[in-house]
């Protein structure tokens, strides 16, 4: 889903291709905001629509454009696994350099390296985990669903008071396999 700070009107070619409009004229010292709430199932085409959508803002006059981006894409894929592999971060990262935006918010990206990485080439704000969710002190402990996601939950434990559970798990045929809870180690 996509939420914008002004109007726009979206349609669709015959052949599938997106098309938008910007019904807002910005003056020279407003910034336009684009939110992209990303969801899994339509994330390649709403790709096209913000894009279309900076593109269009560019043609006007404005002061900078602002992009928030609530779960980025392909960063799960933090490095090449086997040889002929793609590097999907990779190629996303360089789909959305090509955008001409200002300054990019991220929420809790999934590694260290792809904030890093982004942070070199656009003006990048990223969000921590700790930052964004509010604790519950219902929660007995905070679990770190693999060795990755230790640092992660490690702080929001330590921010709380609460134990830090970190689950083994093992690829299998290509899947992720978890020891069962109880074999779990408290840390």
């Amino acid at each position: 889903m996509i939420r914008t700070s002004f109007k726009y009107k979206q349609w669709k070619f015959p052949g599938g291709e997106i098309g938008v409009q910007v019904e807002s004229n910005f003056g020279s010292r407003s910034t336009p905001v684009i939110s992209w709430l990303v969801a899994p199932a339509t994330m390649h085409e709403e790709f096209f629509v913000v894009a279309n959508l900076v593109n269009a803002i560019s043609r006007m006059p404005h002061s900078s454009i602002a992009l928030k981006i609530s779960y980025l894409p392909y960063a799960r894929q933090d490095r090449v696994c086997n040889a002929g592999e793609s590097f999907a971060r990779e190629v996303f990262e360089k789909m959305l350099y090509t955008l001409d935006v200002d300054h990019i918010d991220l929420y809790d990206v999934h590694s260290k390296s792809a904030f890093t990485h982004y942070n070199k080439l656009i003006n990048v704000t990223n969000f921590d985990q700790v930052d964004l969710i509010p604790m519950r002190t219902t929660y007995d402990a905070i679990i770190a669903p693999d060795k990755g996601a230790i640092e992660k939950a490690k702080q929001v434990a330590d921010l709380y008071g609460k134990p830090l559970i970190v689950l083994e798990k093992e690829r299998v045929d290509g899947k992720v396999v978890h020891k069962p809870l109880e074999q779990q180690k408290l840390r």
